[in-house]
């Protein structure tokens, strides 16, 4: 006589009555994907809307200019906001004009020696870059020294 062994919690067709493993695998996975995903399409929100203020109006769009410590001081706040490693930053007026205002030339260092030149003007009271704006003139600029290679005959 064959007697009917039967294990705790597992029915006698050998079913516990919770989903496979497997199944409890796949839908943690699918539940975790579906968060990452939530959270991916809440940056991209968040990036692509600024720093969450409204877009300036026509009227706070002006586009004017400021002292070279202002510039300076603009500059290094929005490098650090962006938290970019910079060594140095020295602005100068550099004779250009945009919309009718004066062009602040910053050459930033960023080691092992790299420097990069950012034309800035101030929109809506922001500190715009060529870089962001490209319409912004910011052309080669070889101010200071030269130095002179001497070679032999």
């Amino acid at each position: 006589m064959a007697a009917m062994r039967t294990q705790r919690g597992v029915a006698p067709d050998g079913l516990t009555g919770a989903p496979p493993r497997a199944a409890r695998r796949r839908a943690a996975i699918l539940g975790a994907v579906a968060v990452l995903a939530a959270a991916g399409v809440l940056a991209g929100v968040l990036a692509s809307s600024g720093s969450g203020v409204a877009p300036a109006t026509a009227a706070s769009a002006r586009i004017t200019t400021g002292g070279l410590a202002a510039v300076k001081s603009a500059m290094i706040a929005k490098l650090r906001a962006g938290r970019v490693h910079f060594s140095w930053v020295v602005c100068v007026r550099n004779g250009e004009r945009f919309h009718g205002v004066a062009v602040v030339r910053c050459n930033v260092e960023f080691g092992d020696p790299h420097v990069q030149a950012y034309c800035s003007v101030f929109r809506g009271g922001r500190l715009v870059t060529s870089a962001e704006d490209p319409a912004i003139p910011c052309r080669p600029d070889d101010a200071g020294f030269t130095t002179i290679i001497q070679t032999s005959p």
